[in-house]
Order: structure tokens, then sequence, then C-alpha cells
């Protein structure tokens, strides 16, 4: 089974109604998107925390999850207390000075769960401490930005006229 660990920044985003519309649909989209390959939807314990800035954070993403399929909530256990301390001694150390560290230690418990679990992905809308927090611990867990904008489409080549020095010359590859 495919395991997708959610950060709270998917939920709040899904949940909140707000002028991230074009963010919200694209989110929305590639959570459809993997309920349809079969992923299962994971939340671990430090997001539904995250969460609870804004309510009951249980309820919020039940609502979220209520047409993917549901989703279950993933504890920090002693293992994963252990992985998030050797995650978070990285993220420290590389994080840029003035920016808030409450982040970085949701983040690397979100991250220290995630691998801890085995999930495949972690869907986010701003991976930069999973990122770092998941290298720490040579995690192979992929990190998705639910909300990222589609790959620009390829410009298809441009057919030209042949010139008349190019029609005129024979299989040899001299001029007639």
């Amino acid at each position: 089974m495919t395991i997708a660990a959610v950060d709270a920044s998917v939920i709040l985003l899904l949940a909140v109604p707000g002028k991230d519309v074009d963010r919200r649909k694209r989110a929305r989209s590639k959570m459809q998107e993997l309920k349809s390959l079969g992923v299962r939807f994971a939340i671990p314990a430090p997001a539904i925390a995250e969460v609870h800035r804004d309510g009951d954070g249980r309820e919020i993403a039940a609502r979220v999850f209520g047409d993917l399929g549901g989703f279950y909530t993933e504890a920090l256990d002693d293992i994963a207390a252990a992985n998030v301390g050797q995650s978070l001694r990285m993220a420290h150390q590389s994080r840029p000075e003035g920016l808030p560290r409450a982040c970085v230690k949701f983040d690397a418990m979100i991250a220290g769960v995630a691998h801890t679990m085995g999930a495949r992905y972690l869907l986010t809308t701003d991976g930069r401490d999973f990122r770092v927090a998941l290298q720490a611990l040579q995690s192979k867990v992929e990190v998705i930005y639910v909300d990222a904008p589609p790959p620009p489409q390829q410009v298809p080549l441009i057919e030209t006229e042949t010139t008349s020095s190019e029609a005129s010359v024979d299989d040899s590859g001299m001029g007639k």
C-alpha cells in the first residue's frame, strides 16, 4: 500500500476558503489523482497539532478528506521522535538567521513521522524545511507540492519551408 503523509499546509489550503482558488483547485486535483492511484492519506499527529491553531484539527481534516477516502493519524512514537531529533539538528544548522524556528520543529516532526511510517510521499505546499529534515534522515520520502502549477507545455517544433539550395541536394549530399 502506498502512503502519502499530509502536511498541515495542505489541510489548511483545502479547508480555509479564501483567495487561493487556483492553488486549491490544483491541490484538490492532485489529491484526487493520488486517490485514484490507490494512495492512502496519513496525517502525522504533529500536522494535526499545527492545524489546531485554526480550530479542531481532526474535524478540519475530516472535512477535507471526506471525499478523498478518509485518512488516518500517525502518532509521533519513540522511533519517530529519535528521527525528529536527528533531523532537527541539521535543520537548525541550515536555517537562515531570522526565520522562525517553530515551523522547523513542526516540519521536522512531520518529516520524522512520515519517514518512520514508511510513507512514499509527503504532500505539502512548502517543502523547504521538509527537504532538509528528510535529507538528514537519508529518507526516500518524496516531497510533492500539491499546489504546484503544471509544467509549461512543450512548444511544438516549427516546420520551415525548404530553401531552393536544400531542395537541390541529391542523395550523396552534393548539389545537383
